[in-house]
């Protein structure tokens, strides 16, 4: 189990583990930034935010690839003949 551990920290701390826990901040606060009223955790989305901004900090095009639109505004990722 301390193997397993060590994996994961060492995962983290990587490049990818970064991002990985960027992408689950991000979404994350997304998600919980949709609920309203007295049900709102205001506190959790501010602290992962916090998390985000200091220590995940990539760009919103690496973390929602969906947004990313292409060099002509139009075409897809297909060549155009």
């Amino acid at each position: 189990m301390v193997t397993e551990a060590k994996d994961a920290v060492r995962f983290l701390s990587s490049t990818r583990g970064r991002l990985m826990m960027a992408r689950a901040l991000h979404y994350g606060i997304k998600e919980l930034s949709k609920v309203e009223g007295v049900h709102r955790e205001v506190n959790d989305i501010a602290d992962m935010q916090y998390l985000k901004d200091e220590l995940f900090n990539f760009p919103t095009e690496l973390l929602e690839p969906s947004l990313v639109t292409s060099p002509c505004g139009t075409c897809n990722d297909k060549a155009v003949d």
